[in-house]
């Protein structure tokens, strides 16, 4: 609701206290709600990061796997290269990703904490 100013010659009635306390408490507010979503979307995107890499892991295995069976004709099923190469990227990508899931970690930290520095406000 716009304030309209008050004719020439009289002042403008001063604003309640009441009114400019929520202002005031309203500011911080938003800022810590706009830093944690910021904080939230590099989380997802490492996060989506993470997926991708242990996606294209399994992938890179299955393939691998895929063509041991075809050059040494083991006729090995589907359904098993595919279990064998989610289990084998699974333990790689534990070692290999280690440096990406401790960034994760490390922003998730920084979520929690900007979220109960919310909740206190």
């Amino acid at each position: 609701m716009k304030r309209q100013s008050a004719p020439k010659g009289r002042p403008n009635p001063p604003v309640s206290p009441g009114i400019a306390a929520l202002d005031a408490h309203k500011a911080p507010q938003t800022r810590l709600a706009r830093i944690n979503r910021v904080a939230r979307s590099k989380l997802v995107r490492l996060m989506m990061y993470y997926t991708a890499a242990r996606l294209a892991l399994i992938a890179g295995l299955a393939v691998i796997i895929m063509g041991i069976n075809a050059i040494f004709d083991l006729e090995i099923p589907g359904v098993l290269t595919l279990f064998g190469a989610l289990l084998l990227g699974f333990a790689i990508s534990a070692i290999m990703f280690r440096s990406l899931r401790r960034r994760i970690n490390e922003e998730v930290m920084v979520v929690d904490e900007k979220r109960r520095a919310m909740r206190t406000q």
